[in-house]
C-alpha cells in the first residue's frame, strides 16, 4: 500500500471563497445593500403626518421622530425618502410651534378675562364683542388693562345685588345702585365721561355683583386713570 507524497511545503495554496463584504444574511432577510420600502413608508409617513392638523401636537412629534429615523438610515448614502422626511420634519416643526403659540395666546387672554364679581374699583378694563344694537348695551368678555395705555372704562364701584335691591329694580337698570360710586369718582364732574354699569348674566340672582363704570361718551378710549 502506498502513501501519498509528502505536500510542497512551497507549492502555494489556492485562495479562499470570496466572502460577502456585508457579512453571511440571515436566512430569509434580504440584501442589506438594497433599499428597503419601510423607510420610504416612514418618509411618506413623515410628511403625511405633519398635516394632520386636527390633532396637531401627537401627529407632528410622531411626523418628527418618523423623519429622524429615516435620515438616520440615510447615513449609508442612499435614499430612503430624504427629501420627504426632511419636508415631514420641516412642516411638523412650524405646525408644532404654531401650535404653541396659539395654546400661549388663549391661556394669557384667558387669564386676563374677568367677571364682574372678580373686579375691584380702580381698575380700567376692556369690553369685546360690544352688541349696542339694542337699547342695553352688550359684551361678551371683560378683560383688564393698564390704566396709562388705551382701555375702555374705568370701575369705580362694585355692589352685591340683594334681593332688596333687585326687587326695587325689576327693569334691571342699576344706575341707581351705581350713583353712589359715580358721585365720589374723580369723573363726577367730566362732561366728556357718562356713567355705566354690568352684570355677569342679563338676569342676575341675589348675592351677584354689579359693577360701575365711567367710559367716554364719544366711544373713544381713555388713556389715563380718572384719579
Amino acid at each position: 500500500m502506498s502513501n501519498p507524497p509528502p505536500e510542497d511545503p512551497y507549492h502555494p495554496q489556492p485562495p479562499p471563497p470570496p466572502q460577502n463584504p456585508y457579512g453571511q444574511a440571515f436566512p430569509g432577510a434580504g440584501d442589506p445593500r438594497q433599499e428597503g420600502p419601510p423607510s420610504k413608508a416612514m418618509a411618506v409617513a413623515s410628511l403625511v403626518l405633519s398635516f394632520l392638523f386636527c390633532v396637531p401636537f401627537v401627529a407632528a412629534i410622531a411626523s418628527i421622530v418618523l423623519g429622524v429615523i429615516v435620515l438616520g438610515r440615510s447615513r449609508n448614502g442612499r435614499d430612503h425618502g430624504r427629501g420627504l422626511a426632511i419636508a415631514g420634519i420641516v412642516i411638523s416643526t412650524l405646525v408644532l410651534l404654531a401650535t404653541i403659540a396659539v395654546v400661549v395666546l388663549i391661556v394669557v387672554f384667558a387669564s386676563q378675562v374677568q367677571s364682574v364679581d372678580d373686579l375691584e374699583e380702580g381698575q380700567c378694563v376692556n369690553f369685546s364683542g360690544v352688541d349696542d344694537s339694542s337699547s342695553t348695551e352688550t359684551f361678551s368678555a371683560i378683560t383688564l388693562a393698564e390704566c396709562t395705555e388705551s382701555h375702555d372704562a374705568e370701575v369705580v364701584g362694585v355692589y352685591e345685588l340683594t334681593e332688596d335691591l333687585l326687587a326695587q329694580h325689576p327693569d334691571r337698570d342699576y344706575t341707581e345702585i351705581c350713583t353712589p360710586a359715580f358721585l365720589a369718582s374723580s369723573g363726577s364732574d367730566r362732561d366728556d365721561l357718562d356713567a355705566t354699569f354690568a352684570t355677569d348674566v342679563a338676569d342676575p340672582d341675589p348675592g351677584d355683583q354689579v359693577a360701575c363704570f365711567f367710559e367716554r361718551t364719544d366711544g373713544e378710549k381713555l388713556t389715563a386713570p380718572l384719579g
